[in-house]
């Protein structure tokens, strides 16, 4: 019998987990999370230097210290 697909915030110690439930959502930030867009390779030669990044897949996240509290954020916000 196979399990049920486990999260990463489903491996978190119980303590961990409720500091995150308890973390007031819609937290103001000083930076968005970074979004793909899509370019083409003559976007690049203006003489710029450029570091481009490959795309991993997977869920875009920030994560918010402050005073003491740590917040995980999805990108739209949600806790």
């Amino acid at each position: 019998m196979s399990r049920p697909a486990q999260t990463l915030l489903d491996t978190l110690p119980a303590g961990e987990r409720r500091l995150l439930d308890a973390a007031r959502p819609g937290v103001e930030l000083a930076a968005g999370p970074m979004l793909a867009t899509l370019s083409d390779r003559r976007d690049f030669s203006d003489g710029t230097e450029w570091n481009p990044e490959r795309k991993l897949d997977g869920v875009r996240a920030l994560l918010v210290r402050e005073a003491g509290r740590v917040v995980l954020l999805s990108r739209s916000g949600a806790v």
